[in-house]
């Protein structure tokens, strides 16, 4: 388990007095997330201020090589045009819920997409997940939001979702698991080179 840096748009009240200790702290792990926007009912009121949030964290790692999860519920299209004009590519989409159409443009870009348990348990998750290549697709189990069996997720979990990607792709859970595995050293192998 590694610990990642992040500022999660849904508490970006509190990201100003916050901003000086993500940037004192960034050199010191490679994983950032979960930051982005969150264009929601929930997250509209605070949507300019994501935007400013999500632009000092990509500013703030404009030099740096760090993998990076991004939160984009509807506002994959910005989240897309912020990482565009950053020059910040691969992120990783965690359980992105947008568009095909936007899905398609960010496969395009090179970014990847990670999926939940609650994912490929819905319909909308599963044609979504149907869209996505394989080599393009990574494990999370996003607790505390997830639940599996009326309980919150645990790490373990991501055999749920090995499980579900494995029929998919009529393949056995030990190989989807080697298949996620080969997609994350695909992305962290730019990673280690940058940082070494």
């Amino acid at each position: 388990m590694r610990l990642a840096l992040g500022l999660h748009p849904l508490v970006a009240e509190q990201h100003g007095p916050e901003r000086e200790r993500f940037r004192a702290l960034l050199d010191r792990t490679s994983f950032v997330g979960e930051v982005g926007l969150d264009f929601s009912r929930e997250g509209m009121p605070t949507a300019e201020l994501q935007i400013e949030s999500f632009q000092f964290v990509l500013s703030a790692m404009a030099s740096t090589a760090k993998f990076v999860t991004v939160h984009s519920r509807r506002a994959e299209a910005r989240v897309l045009e912020m990482l565009k004009v950053a020059g910040r590519s691969p992120v990783v989409f965690h359980w992105y819920s947008g568009s095909i159409k936007n899905l398609k443009a960010a496969l395009e870009d090179g970014h990847f997409f990670s999926v939940n348990p609650h994912m490929v348990r819905s319909d909308n998750g599963r044609k979504i997940i149907a869209a996505i290549p394989r080599d393009r697709i990574l494990s999370e189990t996003d607790g505390p939001f997830v639940t599996v069996d009326g309980r919150i997720v645990e790490p373990t979990d991501v055999a749920v979702v090995e499980k579900s990607l494995a029929e998919l792709w009529k393949v056995s859970p030990l190989d989807a698991r080697y298949l996620i595995a080969a997609n994350f050293k695909k992305i962290m192998e730019p990673l280690r080179a940058q940082n070494s």
